[in-house]
């Protein structure tokens, strides 16, 4: 009997796992082979956790979601349109989400960490920068070209290096990688004919955009109808989901030290600019911590059926972080800044607080998706609608009484105690189970 596979140590040039026969000339081979057969991992393999070649490629992602940020931010100041500008925000963010979603959901399946894996990954890195760099003139001059450009470049990767070489060689699943790679290549021609051949009003733009997305959620759906398809490690995922959530956040306070070193004129940090620093990073902080009282890995691998319906619910969930990582250095710009700005400070912590709301809430849901609707989501929900309506009221109405530093400090009073009621209930509902 052959000894049985088992992790190994993660190092940039060592394997994910390998076999445990003793052999020290066999595992660094197997580390640094051209090529490895492409099999479906064990989706109940121990230790499962994110790869070097993952984590490198998340690194291209800040870059991605940094800039996004960054251009939002800049139009809503320049332009004050929030419609027009949280457009622009989703048409940009979608593309960096769904290249992360594939990434991470194949490499799930998959990983063979072979050489022809790793140029098959650098190309996709080389598209998600390429998107990065579009995305200036995307925001400014309203054209994507160079950000489709960069998308079209980094499936082609996917497609071929990746599908592809699932359809040769992994037999079991070859129908379900071979749908994929046609729905694939079919929804890439239609964001191609979308932005290239359409008229550039934004109707056109917008409606385009709501259809394609709503092809990219779905489609992968429609390749599992009647074949089987590849097996996803649960605690993987939620660990790459996890991933995600800390690359979001990470940009938030990157976002809000941006802030706080453009408002910056005198040499001196404000008193006032002190305070609203402080009430953002308390505030992102509780996102961070709710965010990880839910254990995603675990409840996916009780509900596989349900592992790709708690991705999409990760996409508003993102989108509604990387708002606010957003609205934390506008409440610093529209409140302490010289400049003239086309935003107010009501709007900007307006803003924040209802993107905060929606993921609070999408946060709820869920988890109550993936555990049964039962006692302790409902309460929950209760708890944190009231809190959502608490903190929409104090951006609303405090902000003129209280000033903004004060206004966000007061508005993590309602979060704490959210955050100690989270804790306290989820414990006694578990033990009283």
């Amino acid at each position: 009997m052959p000894d049985p596979v088992t992790p190994s140590v993660k190092t940039p040039l060592l394997p994910t796992h390998a076999v445990s026969d003793g052999a020290h000339d066999d595992i660094i081979l197997h580390g640094t082979r051209v090529y490895r057969p492409l099999v479906n991992r064990d989706p109940l393999e121990q230790n499962r956790s994110s790869t070097p070649l993952e984590l490198l490629f998340d690194l291209t992602l800040v870059v991605a979601v940094s800039i996004t940020s960054e251009q939002f931010s800049k139009m809503l100041l320049e332009q004050g349109n929030v419609q027009m500008a949280t457009f622009m925000f989703f048409a940009s963010f979608s593309s960096t989400w769904m290249t992360w979603m594939d990434f991470s959901w194949f490499l799930s399946a998959y990983d063979p960490d072979d050489a022809l894996f790793r140029f098959g990954t650098l190309g996709q890195i080389l598209g998600t920068l390429a998107i990065g760099t579009g995305l200036q003139p995307s925001f400014t001059l309203f054209n994507f070209k160079q950000e489709l450009y960069g998308f079209i470049f980094l499936r082609v990767f996917y497609i071929l290096f990746f599908l592809g070489r699932a359809a040769i060689e992994d037999s079991k699943n070859r129908v379900y990688n071979l749908r994929m790679m046609f729905l694939t290549t079919l929804v890439q021609v239609g964001w191609y004919i979308s932005f290239i051949y359409l008229p550039t009003e934004f109707e056109w733009t917008a409606g385009s955009f709501v259809v394609l997305m709503f092809c990219e959620f779905y489609f992968p759906f429609l390749s599992e109808v009647y074949t089987p398809a590849p097996a996803r490690h649960p605690i993987h995922l939620g660990d790459r989901y996890g991933a995600f959530t800390i690359i979001v956040v990470g940009e938030s306070f990157l976002s809000l030290s941006r802030g706080v070193q453009e408002t910056n004129e005198t040499g001196l940090i404000s008193m006032e600019a002190i305070k609203i620093a402080s009430g953002n990073i308390v505030i992102l902080f509780i996102m961070w911590w709710l965010y990880f009282t839910i254990p995603f890995g675990s409840l996916m691998a009780k509900n596989p059926g349900k592992l790709r319906l708690c991705g999409y619910f990760h996409y508003v969930l993102h989108s509604a972080i990387a708002i606010v990582a957003s609205a934390t250095a506008l409440t610093l710009q529209t409140s302490l800044s010289h400049h003239e700005h086309m935003l107010s400070s009501e709007t900007a912590v307006q803003l924040l607080a209802w993107a905060l709301s929606v993921y609070l809430v999408t946060l709820n849901l869920v988890a109550g998706m993936m555990t049964g609707f039962c006692r302790l989501f409902v309460v929950q929900l209760v708890a944190r609608i009231v809190v959502c309506v608490v903190v929409v009221v104090i951006a609303t109405f405090g902000y003129g009484v209280l000033g903004m530093g004060d206004a966000l400090l007061v508005m993590c009073v309602p979060l704490l105690v959210l955050l100690g009621f989270t804790i306290w209930f989820t414990q006694q509902h578990v033990l009283s189970e």
